[in-house]
């Protein structure tokens, strides 16, 4: 079974199942960006400054990915669709553990049901899923 087996999506664990959201400003963080030319952007979860404002790579990270994609003439927040393999900030910006990952997957299908041209996936977690 790979990451984007739409077809597996029932098999999944729904939202509260990681209890991240117990722990966060911006629990259960919704797709954000406009999603104008088609491009879906999935992050690893949010930080302290996406957690803060309650949307996807708005911090440092967000910043420099905003910075090269300008330079392709892009709008990160309007040209894209933004989700994260985990929408609830894990403690202390923790790496994602599979199971958070897990429980955070469907969102990451209601993006792709939104059918994106390309898929740009950023972080260094790896899932065993």
């Amino acid at each position: 079974m790979g990451f984007f087996d739409l077809a597996e999506i029932e098999t999944y664990p729904n939202c509260p199942a990681c209890k991240l959201y117990e722990n966060c400003l911006s629990p259960k963080m919704e797709i954000g960006g406009d999603g104008e030319k088609g491009i879906l952007v999935v992050a690893e979860a949010p930080g302290a400054d996406e957690d803060e404002l309650g949307t996807q790579l708005v911090g440092d990270a967000g910043e420099h990915l905003s910075a090269m994609l300008e330079r392709l003439g892009i709008d990160l927040h309007r040209d894209c669709w933004k989700v994260n393999a985990v929408n609830c900030r894990p403690p202390g910006n923790r790496t994602p553990k599979d199971n958070e990952i897990q429980a955070c997957r469907p969102k990451v299908y209601e993006a792709l049901r939104k059918q994106p041209s390309v898929v740009l996936v950023l972080g260094s977690s790896r899932s065993n899923l």
